[in-house]
């Protein structure tokens, strides 16, 4: 059976490669590098356009009563509440006068004869037209209701209507928003921030590069891996989404999540490379650089897969898009990294040149060797000390509140944010974030009266009813924004005194749906969407953690050949996690640094981005796992002694995992200077989880719990014991310097 361990040595007698041997595999590994150039080629140029081609949808939990309730409303009275308006300024600051009307003649010709306009109201046109007036009189405002049979539809017809009013030539000027505006305006902030990200990214990736390995050639194998990995991700995200609904947002995932890992295996694997090149052939160096640390890889990998796959298990199309990127990413990567990258370095790799460091297996005192010993001298001490501080920093995650994204997650200066802020305060009544209550089988007469009964809940500013707007129980009169009724059924639209995505508006979703004199109603609109979308991710959010600590815990056992080393990984990792959510409350929710990040604290997280924060950051802490392990477990393995394992292991990897963090937080780094406020959450989020996690919990809390677990550590599990990896060999372990 193949041996599946991590810490596998070159055999005993290797075999020097021939001649004829030398050159097949150097016509290999062109044959390698041709594929990969012609298929990163192919992949970038069909990948170009591949944000504009993704959906700004996904968000809606299926078959959920908000789901329900919005293609009642829209399938069964092509209605719905208004997700376009337009506010009209004339030059004049007349609305009354001609040059007004002539303007909004222009604007409801435009909406007036696109049959995907199902609904237009205005000042102009309305029998209320008090209710389309700016509150200083200046302006008003056009209405519209953008239909279509799904979410990606919406988003097509309102970019032809709005590039078509942007282009009108009116005297006055218009300000566009509402909620098909704002989406579209995230999608291609979304692009530019993908575009801006990468352009930010690589070249400062490229100088560090040359720093950590002394040498633009080396540096160079980085950007070739990350040119195979993140092109053909976002390219077959792009072939599926012609045929899934694959949400925008999974494009950013897998750049960033890409250029990451790629970056990351090449360190990992051209640092072993050299460390062998110092002391063998170049052809020995490059298979024993790949049956190490691109094994670790291979393994890191399939860690950071399976802990991504774990959104799967989420019934919500968002976050399976970023399970499909994620892995996709990851995949890519891998395959760069184990087959493309070794190819480069059979061609290549003596021009990159040994690092000339001694051995693992050598008398090593290098400033990681000292700062293990330092640790070992007191493992009890720093494994409390460092615990207490890391559960101190997670502590603001009990604070957490979760919401929804709205027009706040655009950056202050984008015009569609700006019109749908100014429409709001404007012209009150234009909220779209409304409870929307869905009577199928309700006559006119019983919607009325249902009107006037919720009017009167605690919590409720007003009820939209088909007989006009209705108070604490009374009908003030009609209004412009009455709920209609079909053939059979109708629907009401409850204005909240709280705002769509708060608490109080949540619990009055509940209290409606758990009202059994409207058990056939269905509950929609913004707030219960957030009720459903809760549901659909904190109800999943056990199955999917259990998925991913049981996935990991067998990977890592297969990998290291016991139990304790993958149980502690896996706890400390959700201490990691712990305490970027706490920082993320601080820095998002509370808004500690909106100044500097430039975004608009709302008082509530992203309810999407912690779980995918969760299954990226896991992934990301067991890849720094694997790589530190598997040179501990190789360094126990010659010396029998724990502590000096542990000394000698961080000392062959901490150097390379600090360059390593540096690098990755510079990737995220450069995403989060984008304008969305969800990709500076993934940006910062993720950089603050490896730094700590490369810091307080690998440089402490791992040494000193390895030490404080001495021998079990590394005792078998018994049905692996007949699996004991064979004993290392001499070629790895130079004469003299056996410990």
């Amino acid at each position: 059976m193949t041996q599946l361990h991590l810490d596998a040595t070159a055999p005993d007698d290797h075999v020097t490669d021939t001649t004829g041997q030398r050159a097949g595999r150097r016509r290999r590994a062109r044959w390698i590098l041709g594929v990969a150039a012609l298929v990163a080629v192919v992949t970038f140029a069909g990948s170009r356009d591949t944000v504009s081609q993704l959906s700004p949808g996904g968000y809606e939990v299926p078959g959920s009563a908000s789901s329900a309730a919005a293609e009642f409303i829209a399938e069964g009275f092509a209605d719905g509440p208004e997700n376009l308006a337009i506010a009209l300024t004339p030059a004049d600051g007349d609305p009354g006068s001609a040059s007004a009307r002539a303007d909004a003649g222009r604007v409801l010709a435009v909406l007036g004869e696109d049959p995907s306009v199902w609904r237009v109201e205005s000042f102009w046109t309305s029998d209320l037209p008090s209710d389309f007036l700016a509150s200083d009189g200046h302006s008003a405002l056009v209405t519209a209701v953008v239909g279509g049979t799904d979410e990606d539809l919406v988003f097509d017809h309102t970019r032809r209507l709005v590039e078509r009013l942007e282009s009108l030539d009116l005297e006055g000027h218009i300000e566009i928003g509402g909620v098909a505006a704002v989406n579209l305006d995230i999608v291609d902030q979304v692009e530019a921030d993908t575009v801006r990200g990468e352009l930010i990214a690589l070249p400062l990736t490229l100088v560090l590069l040359v720093v950590v390995f002394r040498g633009w050639l080396a540096a160079g194998l980085a950007l070739l891996v990350a040119a195979v990995t993140v092109p053909p991700a976002l390219f077959t995200l792009e072939v599926l989404g012609d045929h899934l609904l694959v949400n925008v947002f999974s494009a950013t995932v897998a750049s960033v999540l890409g250029l990451a890992m790629a970056i990351d295996f090449t360190l990992f694997i051209v640092n072993r490379y050299r460390e062998e090149l110092g002391r063998r052939g170049h052809d020995e160096a490059v298979d024993v650089a790949l049956r190490t640390a691109g094994r670790a890889a291979r393994f890191s990998g399939l860690t950071t897969a399976s802990s991504i796959a774990g959104l799967f298990l989420f019934d919500l199309p968002l976050l399976r898009s970023f399970a499909i990127a994620g892995v996709l990413a990851v995949g890519f990567a891998m395959l760069g990294a184990t087959i493309v990258l070794p190819a480069a370095l059979t061609l290549w790799g003596p021009r990159i040149g040994g690092a000339q460091a001694p051995s693992l297996h050598e008398d090593v005192r290098g400033r990681w060797y000292r700062w293990s010993r330092w640790v070992a001298r007191r493992p009890a001490r720093v494994a409390c000390a460092t615990t207490i501080v890391l559960l101190l920093l997670a502590m603001p995650f009990l604070r957490v509140e979760f919401g929804l994204p709205d027009h706040r997650v655009l950056p202050d200066g984008s015009p569609t944010r700006g019109a749908t802020e100014l429409i709001a305060r404007d012209f009150p009544g234009t909220d779209a974030g409304q409870i929307l209550v869905a009577l199928p089988s309700g006559s006119r007469a019983e919607a009325q009266a249902w009107a006037t009964r919720l009017s009167t809940l605690p919590g409720v500013a007003a009820v939209d009813g088909p007989d006009g707007r209705h108070v604490d129980g009374h009908l003030l009169g009609p209004t412009s924004r009455a709920s209609r009724t079909g053939i059979a059924g109708s629907w009401l639209t409850v204005t909240t005194e709280s705002g769509p995505f708060t608490d109080e508006s949540a619990g009055l979703v509940e209290q409606l749906r758990a009202d059994p004199a409207l058990s056939e109603a269905l509950v929609g609109g913004e707030p219960a969407r957030l009720v459903d979308v809760r549901e659909a991710t904190l109800g999943r959010a056990p199955i999917a953690l259990g998925w991913v600590g049981l996935s990991i815990l067998i990977l890592l056992v297969v990998a290291f050949r016991s139990i304790v080393i993958p149980v502690k990984a896996f706890l400390l990792n959700l201490l990691s996690l712990a305490v970027m959510f706490g920082a993320l409350v601080v820095l998002f929710q509370e808004g500690a640094l909106a100044d500097l990040l430039a975004f608009t604290p709302t008082g509530q997280l992203d309810s999407y981005a912690p779980f995918l924060m969760v299954a990226v950051a896991f992934g990301l802490s067991m890849d720094y796992e694997v790589f530190l392990m598997s040179r501990v477990r190789e360094a126990w393995r010659e010396t029998g002694d724990t502590t000096e394992a542990v000394a000698r292991g961080l000392q062959r990897t901490g150097g390379i995992i600090s360059a390593s963090v540096v690098l990755m937080s510079i990737v995220f780094l450069s995403f989060a200077a984008g304008g969305v406020t969800l990709t500076k959450i993934l940006g910062v989020g993720l950089a603050l989880s490896i730094l700590v996690d490369a810091t307080l919990v690998r440089g402490l809390l791992v040494p000193s719990l390895v030490v404080l677990g001495g021998a079990a550590n590394w005792r078998p599990l018994p049905s692996l014991r007949r699996h004991r990896v064979p004993a290392p060999t001499r070629d790895l372990v130079p004469s003299g310097s056996r410990p």
